[in-house]
């Protein structure tokens, strides 16, 4: 199997998961999920993401709104701008990226592939959401002056597709703004050495990392995609990916032992800086 990502030859298998195989790229380090028989497996999203019950959205929101907002808040501080360009949230969900965009003069849209979530985000941002997958977005070239991809990207079954069309959409001046969890941060490590010393036998954490994800990123796998598909980069940075704050409501909390070490490896990353996710900030190569 070739790599995606830097196209290297050969992928080698890294790391068995339950019903999945985790092969690992030896020049990128990009890390690719697929299902027992090698073939990829079917997207899939969080109940709480695609749930039109009220109970489930409002739970939703008190896991993750706090910690998304100070995300949304640096990026937006970050392209800090005088002139009204024209912004494309990719994965819109429930908007809150939009509204926040839209309150400092961005003029706003959505790309969501979930119906009923796309209508809910474009409700409460007062924004329009486009029902599509970004493959298949519906805008001509040279729309956008930025786009954002909030975790987003490890979802994906060809990442260097979708970022060739963010690029399309672009501008030549454009940015992408891309979050992604850091397969080398302090938690996936552990996670992934708890698997493999104990064959398997406790792999919980490593599953909670990986039962919606198909791709796993660090710095130079997402560098290298970024040149690939026509970007250079202009910002790097690391946070982290679970609030604090909210650990205790995450339907895993229930596990003493699982929250508490969550809590201690999520302290003793801001200490060793490998804290779980990596935001990148990247502009156009011009053509």
């Amino acid at each position: 199997m070739k790599c995606e990502i830097c196209d290297h030859p050969a992928l080698n298998h890294w790391l068995r998961l339950g019903e999945f195989d985790l092969y690992l790229c030896s020049v990128c380090s990009a890390v690719r999920r697929f299902a027992g028989n090698n073939e990829a497996p079917h997207e899939t999203q969080h109940v709480t993401e695609t749930s039109i019950d009220e109970h489930a959205w409002a739970e939703y929101q008190q896991l993750y709104y706090p910690g998304r907002l100070v995300t949304y808040r640096r990026v937006l501080d970050y392209l800090r701008t005088n002139e009204k360009k024209r912004l494309l949230d990719v994965g819109s969900a429930a908007g809150w990226f939009m509204k926040m965009a839209g309150d400092r003069d961005y003029e706003v849209y959505g790309i969501e592939p979930s119906e009923e979530v796309a209508s809910r985000g474009a409700q409460y941002s007062q924004r329009p959401v486009q029902v599509a997958m970004i493959e298949n977005a519906p805008y001509p070239n040279d729309f956008f002056d930025v786009i954002a991809m909030f975790d987003v990207l490890e979802h994906t079954q060809n990442p260097v597709t979708c970022l060739r069309e963010v690029r399309r959409l672009l501008t030549n001046q454009g940015v992408v703004v891309i979050r992604v969890p850091d397969i080398n941060g302090l938690l996936p490590r552990v996670s992934h050495w708890l698997l493999y010393v104990t064959r398997g036998h406790y792999s919980l954490p490593a599953w909670l990392l990986w039962r919606y994800h198909v791709w796993g990123f660090n710095h130079r796998s997402l560098t290298s995609l970024l040149q690939k598909t026509g970007f250079t980069v202009l910002q790097y940075y690391s946070e982290d990916a679970q609030d604090l704050l909210t650990i205790s409501r995450k339907h895993w909390a229930s596990n003493p032992l699982l929250t508490l070490g969550v809590r201690t490896l999520v302290n003793a990353s801001h200490l060793v800086h490998m804290q779980d996710e990596l935001v990148v900030i990247a502009r156009c190569l011009s053509d």
